[in-house]
């Protein structure tokens, strides 16, 4: 089943999430998006997983503001 014919099968305002960065221009994203659907690419992932991974590491929480440091650094 091809892409455009998956992409035409959403539902309005269905969600479509691609785990790759950066997102490739004119891929399955840019299809879905104009189509009307909210999407997201993978850099929320590996930014979280990246969270996840300094709180294990340093034993505790990191605080909003080397969150927002660390999304920044993503774009």
């Amino acid at each position: 089943m091809s892409t455009t014919v998956l992409i035409a099968g959403l539902a309005p305002g269905a969600r479509v999430v691609d785990i790759v960065y950066p997102r490739p221009a004119g891929g399955l994203l840019d299809l879905a998006e104009a189509a009307g659907a909210l999407v997201q690419d993978g850099l929320e992932m590996l930014l979280w997983q990246g969270v996840f991974a300094e709180a294990l590491w340093l034993g505790r929480s990191l605080g909003p503001e080397v969150v927002a440091a660390m999304r920044a650094a993503l774009r």
